[in-house]
């Protein structure tokens, strides 16, 4: 398994507020999530009007096809012409062949705890029960 993150910096030269800029990078992160059904998110410079920070992930099996997305993505993000780059710093991580020991190793748990896995991964047991068809509720991912 291999993940690819990167953290790309920009400058947001029309904000003259918090709102405009939010504006700009909610557009911006709203059409990658769109495009390339990643996780991206604004990661940091939350509080300045011209500034901005966006981290982006991508989790796959072959470390060429993760380099090749999160390149992309950057091209993306840079021909939408909303925001000026200031700098981006990427990592490309391999994962070893036991994904699964590796996991427990992370979380700080046995492989498999922690989180329920399956259908309803990422969920915390404890606070956020499975919800089935068959109960009523729908789950929306």
């Amino acid at each position: 398994m291999f993940v690819a993150v990167a953290r790309l910096e920009y400058h947001v030269p029309h904000a003259r507020s918090l709102k405009a800029k939010r504006h700009v990078v909610r557009k911006l992160i709203d059409k990658t999530r769109a495009r390339f059904k990643v996780s991206v998110n604004e990661v940091d410079h939350q509080d300045l009007w011209q500034r901005t920070a966006i981290g982006v992930a991508v989790v796959g099996k072959d470390g060429d096809h993760v380099e090749h997305m999160l390149s992309e993505i950057m091209r993306f993000l840079d021909n939408q012409h909303l925001a000026t780059p200031l700098g981006r710093l990427s990592e490309i991580i391999a994962f070893g062949e036991d994904d699964s020991a590796r996991l427990g190793d992370l979380a700080g748990c046995e492989p498999g705890g922690g989180f329920a896995m399956g259908s309803d991964s990422l969920r915390s047991p404890d606070r956020d029960p499975p919800r089935h068809a068959e109960d009523g509720g729908e789950d929306h991912g």
